[in-house]
């Protein structure tokens, strides 16, 4: 079968530009010596050529990704695929769970909580989905059909008549926190439910970073509580208050490893590798001890609150600069890291929530994507000279947000290095959300 993609590059070369004009094809020939079997082959595969033109013409314009037909398997997406593969080193499978952990106070329907996450798991494929090998080694993602799923059900855990309740309650918390998921079955997502007292509960949740993210934690907590609050209401159908979802996880898997979408990311690869041509940088930090052989997910944490007067500085900086305080952090952290290094060549990475099409906003899945931001500043620039250049990389970073970070990667050809992540060994992530307890 002929590669479309390659057939299209081929014209261009050739100085035949290949349009899609009112859902029809129109060549523009700029060159005098063509080659005649190029026209040729572009007449025999017209209407393949008119399906990716089409397919590119609605995607880049972001109105959309379309149901797949269903399959007894499906591929992993780009992201899925580097959290498989982590996954499989020692300390990698619950370096990458996603938990929650909210107080409510008040009566609570543990029938109606209850069925409310079994609600949750019928509408989201994802959270019904497991990873299996097949005989080619490669891995698949399943997807379970929601009555054959079991163990799905509220844990509820009672401990009313416990000594030191809140600190056995801590310690359960941190055990579920760091509990490793089977990929290999499904559901990859636990739900419970601690007792504290007739009006104070503590709902706990985990689940893996290969089937979730930062935002569907979102949308997993806003609609199971649209769902509980439906059904103590007396709805019989709750589901039909939340908007249907026009697609599911498997079907983005689909459409990102769909070849004929490939055009769609040519503009954004040649933009990434652009800003990675020649050598790239190693943040050579002084460090307290020898690096080590492999990378471990050990680590800690520092909490550093600003003054009031810094904070309504970098807040009046941006505004005159409109800019971002997100622009601000990495701009904070580049001086900070050039004063230790003395490398005026940082690398960046930063997640981004890679949510740009409009039906993928109510979704629960691993729709993050990483965007890896090289900053570099002259020697004598100052903190506003450096912050225009980081606005200007943030910017540009996020209109080509679309091309997966793992196929940059590979594009990059980078020389693995089991003691470092592949491009960048710093991430900033700015986050502008707060924890809040459930009150009813």
């Amino acid at each position: 079968m002929i590669d479309i993609i390659k057939l299209i590059e081929e014209a261009k070369k050739n100085g035949i530009q290949i349009s899609l004009v009112d859902e029809e094809l129109e060549l523009s020939i700029y060159k005098e010596d063509f080659d005649p079997l190029i026209l040729e082959k572009i007449k025999e595969n017209k209407i393949a050529i008119l399906r990716i033109l089409k397919s590119y013409s609605i995607n880049n314009s972001l109105t959309g990704i379309s149901q797949y037909p269903r399959m007894d398997s499906y591929p992993l997406s780009h992201a899925q695929k580097r959290l498989w593969i982590v996954s499989q080193f020692d300390g990698g499978n619950n370096a990458y769970n996603i938990s929650g952990a909210y107080t409510i106070n008040g009566t609570l329907d543990l029938a109606a909580l209850n069925t409310s996450i079994q609600l949750l798991f019928e509408r989201h494929e994802v959270l019904r989905t497991y990873f299996k090998i097949d005989n080619s080694g490669m891995v698949f993602q399943h997807v379970v059909d929601f009555k054959a799923l079991h163990d799905s059900q509220l844990v509820v855990i009672d401990l009313r008549n416990t000594m030191d309740s809140e600190k056995v309650l801590k310690e359960r918390v941190d055990q579920i926190n760091n509990s490793v998921f089977d990929l290999f079955k499904a559901p990859l997502l636990k739900t419970y439910i601690f007792r504290l007292s007739e009006v104070k509960y503590c709902f706990v949740y985990a689940m893996h970073h290969i089937i979730s993210d930062g935002w569907s934690s979102g949308v997993f907590f806003n609609e199971l509580l649209i769902l509980y609050k439906a059904i103590c209401e007396g709805e019989s159908d709750a589901l039909s208050i939340l908007p249907p979802l026009e697609i599911q996880y498997k079907d983005f898997s689909l459409w990102q490893n769909d070849d004929t979408n490939k055009l769609i990311f040519e503009n954004d690869k040649e933009y990434w590798l652009n800003e990675f041509i020649g050598e790239i940088p190693l943040l050579d930090l002084p460090t307290d001890f020898p690096w080590p052989a492999q990378q471990t997910y050990n680590g800690s944490y520092v909490r550093k609150k600003f003054d009031t007067n810094i904070s309504k500085w970098l807040k009046r900086h941006c505004q005159e600069n409109n800019g971002t305080l997100f622009m601000s952090c990495i701009s904070l952290i580049y001086c900070l890291l050039r004063r230790y290094t003395e490398q005026d060549d940082i690398v960046f990475g930063s997640p981004i929530s890679g949510r740009e099409h409009s039906n993928l906003k109510n979704q629960i899945g691993i729709y993050l994507n990483t965007l890896a931001l090289r900053i570099k500043a002259e020697e004598d620039f100052n903190y506003s000279d450096v912050f225009l250049i980081v606005k200007d990389k943030v910017l540009g970073g996020f209109k080509h947000q679309l091309y997966p970070f793992d196929e940059l990667i590979t594009m990059l050809n980078i020389e693995r290095d089991l003691s470092r992540n592949p491009l960048f060994d710093v991430m900033v992530a700015f986050h502008n959300i707060q924890n809040f307890n459930v009150k009813n």
